[in-house]
């Protein structure tokens, strides 16, 4: 989940399982704060398995899962489920670096319409 404090909220799901693979996207239009808004745009797209692959395989899920939260920015929020485990980041407006890189070839993948700046 990619929640900016002036654009848009973005979600990105990725689905592997069963030999098949899915990429949702969904866009609200909420420009942050408090309230989400409501959907104005969802993606699904069918992935081969080694599209997914690629795109798990750069998630970041270091051992700091720490946040420092500020007034403007985003948070960055990932979720995974792998071999039964369950792991969570979340990280404040990550300027560079493999999780940055990974959560945003996610999104893009997601085909979905990105407005404003990336932060």
């Amino acid at each position: 989940m990619w929640l900016r404090s002036f654009h848009e909220p973005i979600l990105a799901r990725l689905d592997i399982g069963d030999g098949q693979a899915f990429l949702v996207g969904k866009r609200n239009s909420g420009a942050g704060g408090n309230s989400s808004g409501p959907r104005v745009e969802e993606t699904r797209r069918e992935l081969t398995l080694a599209e997914a692959r690629h795109l798990a395989d750069g998630l970041e899920f270091p051992n700091d899962t720490s946040t420092v939260n500020a007034r403007d920015g985003a948070e960055w929020i990932l979720e995974a489920v792998r071999d039964g485990r369950y792991s969570l980041r979340v990280t404040w407006s990550p300027d560079e670096g493999a999780f940055r890189d990974g959560c945003l070839g996610l999104v893009l993948a997601s085909t979905l319409r990105i407005t404003g700046r990336v932060y």
